[in-house]
């Protein structure tokens, strides 16, 4: 049962979506509906685990799609998430359930133009018309190291949790179970893998992110393409968080943090860093992806 999980007695009104756990600032609407959604043809969907680079995944999209235009909007508004309501994002109490339904927002957007939204929610929980191959969906990956050492020190201090006085060690030991936040990053990892043949799926890691234009059907000049790589940087990102960190109201850590490889190994012990490995030889055989880790 999810009550029983260690994350779940620990968390502030926790959801629990079948068999995963939830925080509370994702609208139970919208995941209750989300597999019925439906979708236009033109859409894109990014999704990722959280913590694997969404927001820069979603910037980079975005100015593609625009052909370079500045960004002048918040990210957020520009490319909703599926289950997390603007309100929530602009400051309402996550914990209200009177909020606005976001799938109900995203519906009322421009129908003059393709969609593009996000998520961190696995392929089992997708809309039908993804499985159905009609949407695009662009997948960003980071390494299970480096996103979960980042998703620890964001949890640890958000007020989505009661008690956060759980460990590095711990936090590992329950993630690798999938009873933490949006689940097993190895279990969303190999569900979109084991589908990469049958919907139009773009597998992207961070230095792989420009290929987005010729996945999306759009012709960019060399110039444009040298402006976006420009623009699209970590420490800019950073310093613009009216556009990329609105949502630091709900947590203690900043939201964007360090973006960078290889910071596990300031905090893993070579015991914790062993029992990652030993779980990817187990249960990621199968799945060809190579992971930079520094």
């Amino acid at each position: 049962m999810s009550e029983n999980m260690a994350m779940f007695r620990r968390m502030k009104e926790p959801i629990c979506h079948k068999g995963l756990l939830f925080p509370a600032y994702m609208h139970r609407g919208s995941l209750e509906q989300l597999e019925t959604w439906q979708m236009r043809p033109d859409d894109i969907l990014v999704d990722g685990w959280t913590r694997s680079g969404n927001h820069l995944c979603k910037y980079i999209l975005w100015y593609v799609m625009n052909n370079g235009a500045p960004l002048e909007d918040d990210i957020f508004d520009l490319i909703p998430y599926v289950d997390v309501s603007k309100e929530v994002k602009d400051g309402a109490d996550p914990f209200d359930d009177q909020v606005t339904n976001p799938l109900i927002e995203i519906d009322n957007m421009d129908k003059s133009k393709p969609r593009m939204v996000c998520s961190h929610i696995p392929y089992r929980l997708m809309p039908y018309d993804v499985k159905q191959g009609k949407v695009k969906v662009i997948l960003q990956l980071r390494n299970i190291k480096d996103a979960t050492n980042s998703n620890y020190f964001l949890w640890k201090d958000s007020g989505m949790f009661i008690d956060s006085s759980y460990t590095l060690d711990e936090w590992i030991h329950e993630q690798l179970k999938g009873e933490v936040p949006y689940g097993s990053w190895i279990e969303h990892t190999k569900e979109w893998w084991s589908h990469r043949d049958e919907i139009p799926l773009l597998i992207m890691q961070y230095e792989d992110m420009l290929d987005i234009a010729k996945f999306v059907d759009v012709t960019l000049t060399p110039d444009i393409v040298s402006d976006i790589a420009k623009r699209v940087t970590f420490s800019t990102m950073k310093k613009k968080p009216d556009l990329f960190d609105s949502v630091k109201h709900l947590f203690s850590t900043p939201y964007l943090r360090k973006g960078v490889y290889g910071d596990w190994k300031n905090n893993f012990t070579v015991a914790q860093s062993d029992k990652i490995d030993k779980a990817l030889q187990e249960r990621m055989k199968d799945v060809d992806i190579k992971f930079k880790y520094e």
